[in-house]
């Protein structure tokens, strides 16, 4: 941006691939309900065409793809609490590693809670630059909450005590 180029066609891209990615993540973990194994396929190939026709007729690539953007938000905070709902009515991991993945899982639902609210309504606050700055510096703190708590499960995981 300090060189004088719109970095936005990037979140159009970025916003695709963090649907498919995290539904991706999300469908190895949910079993319940049943109809969500059933019809992930369509909705993945459905929400991923509602991105791009987004990107490629209502909303420019160079401005903020706020529609998709809200449309992924509220897609992985169902996701997340879809998961709490599979946590409390079995129990499919390990002890360590359901600890680790309800600790990213709570990174992503105040993550992606906090933020809704902040990408669905940029359009308005790029109009007005007093009340844009403090949005993004919350969105900034958000963000580095949600990078360590992902980092401390996987962390959790992957660098099990050892004894001897």
């Amino acid at each position: 941006m300090k060189l004088g180029y719109n970095n936005l066609p990037l979140l159009h891209i970025y916003t695709l691939g963090e649907f498919l990615l995290l539904s991706y993540f999300f469908k190895s973990l949910l079993e319940k309900p049943v109809f969500f194994k059933t019809s992930f396929w369509y909705f993945i190939i459905g929400g991923s065409f509602l991105i791009i026709i987004n990107s490629l007729f209502f909303q420019s690539i160079f401005g903020f793809n706020t529609f998709a953007k809200t449309f992924v938000q509220v897609t992985i905070i169902g996701y997340a609490i879809l998961y709490f709902y599979n946590l409390v009515e079995n129990q499919l991991f390990s002890l360590a590693l359901s600890k680790s993945l309800r600790l990213i899982n709570s990174a992503i639902l105040v993550y992606y809670s906090g933020s809704l609210f902040i990408f669905m309504c940029s359009n308005v606050y790029l109009e007005n630059m007093q009340i844009y700055v403090p949005f993004w510096a919350f969105n900034a703190v958000l963000n580095f909450l949600f990078q360590l708590l992902i980092l401390l499960g996987l962390w959790k995981v992957f660098f099990k005590k050892t004894t001897l």
